[in-house]
């Protein structure tokens, strides 16, 4: 359903969980759609936690604004289209940088 014939951040978070001392993985994902594949892939995987910050009502048009997975290993936070710092930086220090430091990944995938 997404532009990607394979979610790359999902195949490279699997791919880290088997390098040695890594327990955990956390994908960031930020752009004009939301990986609902990736997310798909990462949210029955606790050792995965998944953050998308994604234009809403963009294509695909599916996400909620909730934390989801079975580990509660999910964070979506749509916004507008046009959305600036003014609206990004909030949401950064007040949900993403808490969500990650929660999970407290040993690697951090950027998907952007």
């Amino acid at each position: 359903m997404g532009f990607c014939l394979f979610s790359n951040a999902a195949i490279a978070a699997n791919y880290g969980l088997q390098l040695p001392d890594i327990n955990r993985v956390a994908i960031l994902d930020w752009d004009v759609h939301h990986g609902n594949e990736t997310q798909a892939f990462v949210e029955t995987n606790p050792q995965i936690a998944y953050c998308s910050l994604h234009q809403f009502p963009c294509y695909p048009g599916i996400s909620k604004a909730t934390g989801a997975g079975i580990a509660n290993n999910v964070l979506n936070l749509p916004v507008l289209p046009g959305s600036n710092g003014e609206i990004y930086h909030p949401l950064f220090t007040k949900k993403v940088v808490p969500f990650l430091s929660q999970f407290q990944p040993d690697l951090l995938i950027l998907s952007c």
